[in-house]
């Protein structure tokens, strides 16, 4: 090639202030390049709390990870900064100081996160006051209303609620576009997307940033309060509600701001959860957004419009004219409902039974009274069934169902997932639990059937149409599902069979 043909001699390569990537790199090497100026910008980052530990180490009664540093580095690095972890600092007023005063000597910014509000502990807001200006203490938004803002020594200081979503919405809303803007970043930081509520929603009289998740067009709220990380993580941004609104109905068009490029779920599930829901997801390709609300919440939420399908094993009691009593799954729930625009999919068998220490002698139902028992949530088709099964115990015993569960401390408790009842069995704080053998095997607790269920799906009959419902009951009904369940699941005859209702 000549001279010139690629690069002329004088020509401007790069842009003041562009962004340092894979072609810019490979730009500046080969003009031969060794170093170039960067513009460096340093923010530093703390965590308070005599509660706080790090991610990694042993929890001890009362305390929690520190979450707020790592979310927030990575915030900031996404941003084109530098972070500098200063760690936590105890609820102690010379310690804080100590560190805000190293801090302000190294960095452009700082970033705190706690002691914010104006309890007793909460000292931050003094502090900024005292070592140097207090801008502002308190802003009118929800979550996110107890921020600092103040100056030590010339060095801005945001002090960011303890709460981890309310911490990391302030950070995305307010702070995030001023690194950008700090660092000369010209692009648009926010992307957004329309959709529509699929929910009704109730505000509460102030300017609110509210997560939502976006799931095939339709925006649902993904608030679980602002002490909840899981709030963003199962979000994929956030719609603004003025503080004059205070309902917005289902149907509203909104706009989301999403959290960058995010990958958003291919269907919004609900009902009771199961390790074969992983299978599913596994095998069919499809992003499932699971929402663990049990069987009754997932009849309601599908009805509704809210969830798309929902995993449901609600057993009810049917009399035949001998007066013998049996379990028919999911059909007279959809009939009692009256619900018409839903298909159930038959899905498989799960053995359900007792959860047991591996050491326990108790042998059945029978050996329950007098133990401390882990039951599951009213509404869980797991607790209708063990109530079914204790009901007929206890007739066996000339006992009403309220004598016999009152015997055993705990059956009126509620854990919201198998999970949550094999805790406290390991931990020793139990002495039985309810549950699934593959939940007790992967927990490594003793299991004792005593009975065997169906656990069938509820979709809307306009997701059955779609390419992601199509693939979904494919993926059922496959050889592949049906050899790869864990132990305790199995399909059968029925398996992937549709009920439609009028």
């Amino acid at each position: 090639m000549k001279a010139g043909t690629d690069i002329l001699k004088g020509e401007r390569v790069l842009r003041k202030g562009r962004k340092l990537g894979v072609r810019e790199i490979g730009v500046l090497a080969s003009i031969g390049k060794a170093e170039v100026l960067t513009l460096d910008f340093q923010v530093g980052i703390l965590s308070t709390g005599d509660e706080l530990i790090r991610p990694g180490g042993k929890l001890s009664f009362g305390q929690i990870y520190d979450a707020n540093s790592y979310t927030l580095k990575a915030g900031v690095e996404e941003c084109g900064a530098c972070a500098r972890l200063y760690g936590i600092v105890e609820d102690d007023e010379e310690a804080m100081q100590t560190l805000l005063k190293a801090a302000a000597s190294e960095c452009s910014l700082i970033l705190s996160s706690g002691s914010t509000s104006a309890g007793a502990g909460d000292v931050m807001y003094r502090l900024i006051g005292e070592m140097g200006e207090l801008l502002a203490h308190g802003i009118n938004i929800k979550p996110g209303k107890p921020v600092v803002i103040g100056l030590i020594k010339g060095v801005p200081i945001i002090g960011l609620p303890g709460n981890p979503t309310s911490s990391l919405m302030i950070f995305n809303e307010f702070v995030a576009p001023f690194l950008r803007k700090a660092l000369g970043t010209k692009s648009e930081f926010k992307i957004r997307e329309k959709g529509i509520l699929g929910t009704n929603f109730r505000s509460e009289g102030r300017q609110q940033l509210l997560p939502v998740g976006l799931i095939l067009g339709k925006v649902y709220p993904a608030d679980r309060g602002s002490g909840a990380i899981t709030s963003l993580a199962g979000a994929d941004g956030f719609i603004e509600i003025p503080p004059e609104t205070e309902f917005l109905e289902a149907g509203t068009s909104v706009e989301v701001n999403l959290f960058g490029k995010v990958q958003k779920p291919d269907l919004l599930f609900s009902g009771g959860s199961c390790l074969g829901l992983d299978l599913l997801e596994d095998l069919s390709g499809l992003s499932f957004r699971m929402l663990f609300t049990g069987s009754s919440g997932g009849f309601s939420s599908v009805s509704a419009g809210t969830a798309d399908l929902a995993g449901v094993n609600l057993p009810s009691v049917v009399e035949d004219k001998t007066g013998k009593k049996t379990l028919l799954y999911n059909v007279p729930t959809i009939k009692e409902l009256g619900l018409s625009e839903v298909v159930l999919v038959k899905g498989y068998k799960r053995e359900q039974g007792l959860l047991l220490p591996l050491g326990s002698k108790l042998s059945g139902l029978m050996d329950l009274p007098g133990k401390r028992f882990i039951n599951r949530n009213l509404g869980s088709g797991t607790r209708a069934l063990l109530d079914f099964k204790v009901s007929e115990l206890a007739a066996e015993k000339g006992l009403s169902f309220k004598e016999f569960t009152a015997s055993i401390q705990g059956y009126r408790s509620g854990a919201k997932s198998e999970v949550a009842v094999c805790d406290p069995l390991r931990e020793g704080k139990a002495d039985a639990g309810v549950g699934t053998r593959g939940s007790a095997e992967k927990a490594g607790l003793k299991f004792i059937k005593f009975a065997e269920e169906e656990f069938d799906f509820l979709l809307r009959k306009e997701i059955l149409k779609t390419p992601e419902g199509q693939k979904f009951l494919e993926t059922l009904s496959s050889e592949a599902f049906a050899a790869g369940l864990p132990s305790g699941l199995r399909v059968y005859e029925r398996t992937g069979e549709c009920l439609e209702f009028e």
